[in-house]
């Protein structure tokens, strides 16, 4: 489905460079700017503005409410009944169905730019390691892309039964809980890092040499 950063590359035809100086809003060395509105330019992270050491807190703030929010999800789907589980499977499938025949008639051309573009990013060298970050996001988007609007689909097929479809569901759910955990302490750890500030503006600084942004994307340059 498109999200907040893959639409214009879905919807307009978006180019490489454009999509990748809308997806750097969506890396942490940016969280600054989280209340901006999505349009707005570019900001170099300062102390006053709070760089990623002086930032922990909202990053903390920010991935502990999605952790919360994933772990409440996994606690309902852990207390549902055999009935419940049944008739959410039934409506599951019949909604694949009738997905899958409105999708398959209007693909192709969206599949098509967007396949091209994930292309560039794939053969996208970033200018150092701490950049892969970006290009793996990057890569996230569009294969979100090409697994919903952008994709011609199969046609869908489906576990045996409730039980095991929901059994996958909820190990699925856990995985990610796991994950999820596992990145908040990345953050805290990161973001305590003793230069953790200057970090930041060299990864960007480092990106912009690697790819250009279009004119007027940031505020000071």
């Amino acid at each position: 489905m498109p999200t907040g950063y893959n639409y214009k590359v879905i919807e307009h035809k978006q180019p490489f460079s454009e999509f990748l100086w809308d997806c750097v809003r969506g890396i942490d060395v940016f969280i600054h700017m989280k209340e901006d509105p999505s349009d707005a330019k570019l900001r170099f992270p300062e102390p006053s503005a709070g760089g990623a050491k002086n930032n922990v807190e909202a990053r903390v703030l920010r991935e502990s409410a999605l952790l919360d929010e994933e772990r409440a999800e996994l606690d309902a789907e852990l207390a549902k009944t055999p009935e419940q589980v049944e008739a959410e499977y039934e409506a599951h499938k019949t909604k694949c169905l009738r997905d899958y025949k409105e999708r398959i008639a209007q693909a192709k051309p969206i599949h098509e730019h967007v396949t091209r573009v994930r292309s560039e990013v794939a053969d996208w060298q970033p200018p150092s390691p701490d950049h892969e970050g970006l290009k793996m996001f990057m890569l996230e988007q569009l294969d979100i892309a090409l697994a919903h609007e952008a994709e011609l689909p199969p046609k869908p097929e489906f576990p045996k039964t409730a039980s095991v479809w929901h059994s996958d569901h909820v190990r699925w759910l856990q995985d990610y809980v796991d994950r999820l955990e596992n990145d908040l302490r990345e953050i805290v750890e990161a973001a305590n890092a003793p230069d953790a500030w200057q970090g930041d503006r060299a990864w960007i600084e480092s990106l912009i040499a690697s790819v250009p942004p279009p004119p007027g994307r940031f505020e000071d340059r």
